[in-house]
């Protein structure tokens, strides 16, 4: 793992951090699915009591795990390389980019083709300047 990244370096993971980036998003959609299957579970068992409610809720508990675990498995891919996730539902991810003595980040948002800005590590995506 990269300190900092070269351009090059960063620009060559883009297409491999896409596709991450896509199976990240399938599975925070069906997290939220299954996050919200577990609040309506609950209350339900809290209103019912146990039987089919329990074995519901105690399903979705356990289907709700198993994708935050695949979720968990793509975010440890993806720092493991050295980049930074900044918004994982958006897409903005950085990659440490030494410029000129200075530690600043190359900054790409998910659909971009290509890593074309960077920003201070102070300003953030607002900052964000044309390499």
């Amino acid at each position: 793992m990269p300190t900092t990244f070269n351009i090059e370096q960063a620009r060559e993971l883009v297409p491999w951090l896409q596709q991450t980036f896509d199976a990240m998003q399938s599975l925070l959609g069906e997290l939220d699915d299954l996050s919200h299957e577990v609040i309506v579970g609950s209350r339900e068992l809290q209103s019912d009591g146990g039987g089919e409610a329990e074995e519901e809720l105690s399903e979705a508990q356990k289907a709700l795990q198993g994708v935050e675990g695949k979720i968990q498995l793509l975010v440890d891919a993806i720092v493991e390389k050295g980049i930074l996730i900044k918004d994982p539902r958006r897409g903005l991810f950085d990659f440490p980019y030494d410029m000129k003595g200075d530690l600043v980040y190359l900054c790409w948002l998910a659909g971009e083709r290509d890593i074309s800005y960077w920003h201070s590590m102070d300003s953030g995506f607002a900052g964000r300047e044309l390499l």
